[in-house]
């Protein structure tokens, strides 16, 4: 009777990653690049890979699109198949490695934008370890895992950051309920943009109430930042000003917008 083998394989895309087949722990430095390069000219820099486990791991570097979906977190696609896709324009270097134990090594990224290049552009160079298989209740189980350092590539000169008037509602549907508080931008400009911010709650003779702060949201172009707060604290009947500070970036210098809203609690 032959023995019945199964293969997986298991793709983690987290910054660390503990995975229970196979202890997999390589780590790139940075994972969020921010680069500004004219159109037509490079520019370059490196990422350091640590392996800080004791046994060896092969890995492999390559590259694929990513965009922020609707709910700010990255989604990956294919290279050159996004519209704001730079990945055809990114070299590395090296693609293939072995690392020993305790290893670290730098691979070294060049990004060359075309001459008609406008605007911002995304990818993400993955790392990913193969080769690395275990033995689980008679399964044999391969285990690849792998971490993206992702890329946004701003063409100098063109850059517009753009955004509507914040939207602010606030309701409190049930006395039991906390006080909800819905926000919402949309990004017009031609780059990505985040949102975080924190509120204060006066009454209307300045009386300190609480505050609270707002979640961190991103967006990229032509999309909308919609999320809600809750305030937990007790609010009498009575009027009250909930005052907003809003930062927005994530280029320098961030945006910090203020803006005062009336409420009343009816019951």
């Amino acid at each position: 009777m032959k023995r019945r083998i199964v293969v997986f394989t298991v793709f983690a895309v987290l910054l660390s990653i503990s995975l229970s087949y196979a202890m997999i722990f390589v780590s790139p430095k940075p994972t969020r690049i921010r680069l500004t390069a004219a159109a037509g000219k490079s520019v370059s820099g490196e990422i350091e890979v640590s392996n800080p486990t004791d046994s060896p791991v092969n890995m492999r570097a390559y590259v694929e699109d990513f965009i922020l979906n609707d709910k700010g977190s990255p989604a990956y696609y294919p290279k050159g198949t996004q519209k704001y896709s730079c990945s055809k324009w990114v070299e590395i270097y090296p693609e293939v490695f072995q690392m020993k134990p305790k290893d670290k090594v730098k691979v070294r990224y060049v990004v060359t934008p075309p001459a008609d290049a406008s605007g911002v552009y995304y990818s993400v160079i993955f790392f990913e370890s193969y080769g690395e298989k275990t033995q689980q209740k008679g399964l044999t189980v391969n285990v690849v895992a792998r971490i993206g350092s992702h890329i946004t590539l701003l063409i100098e000169g063109t850059i517009q950051r753009k955004f509507s008037d914040i939207v602010l509602q606030i309701e409190k549907k049930d006395p039991k309920k906390p006080l909800e508080i819905s926000y919402s931008l949309d990004n017009t400009g031609n780059v990505d943009i985040d949102l975080s911010g924190d509120y204060n709650i006066l009454d209307k003779q300045g009386n300190f109430y609480g505050r609270g702060k707002y979640g961190f949201s991103r967006a990229m172009m032509g999309k909308q930042i919609k999320q809600k707060a809750e305030f937990l604290g007790e609010l009498p009947k009575g009027k009250y000003t909930l005052v907003s500070t809003f930062q927005i970036g994530p280029d320098a210098p961030k945006e910090v917008i203020v803006k005062e809203t009336e409420f009343e609690i009816t019951r």
